[in-house]
């Protein structure tokens, strides 16, 4: 392989990792799965290749180290967003409380139950 088709590779793979980022940043995580598949088709062509550049695969693996601790941030952002909407539905779930008799009873069946009605 000539080392333009070396360069052309390479230039591709460092394109596909700035609109990797771009995409997380962004937050349109759906784009992410096609990057994922061209990316890893991209990174075994590299493989099979010789006398490649140290000082540009040190500029991708320094770009691909980025996107993944972005990727670490992207998901602790997801899992925050979740127990907070977890915490927020339960929140909204009656308040369960003991009986006279040990049982288990929601507080809204109890209220509603001990309430006087008068007209």
């Amino acid at each position: 392989m000539k080392m333009t088709q070396h360069s052309e590779l390479l230039q591709e793979i460092e394109n596909l990792l700035d609109f990797e980022h771009r995409i997380m940043i962004e937050g349109d995580l759906g784009k992410l799965s096609v990057v994922v598949e061209r990316k890893e088709k991209l990174l075994q062509e590299l493989m099979q290749q010789n006398n490649l550049g140290q000082d540009y695969l040190s500029i991708l693996r320094k770009k691909a180290q980025q996107n993944q601790m972005l990727v670490g941030s992207v998901r602790a952002g997801i899992d925050a967003a979740m127990k907070r909407l977890q915490a927020l539905q339960k929140a909204q779930d009656p308040l369960t409380v003991y009986d006279p008799s040990g049982k288990t009873s929601d507080l809204q069946k109890i209220a509603k139950k001990s309430l006087e009605r008068r007209a």
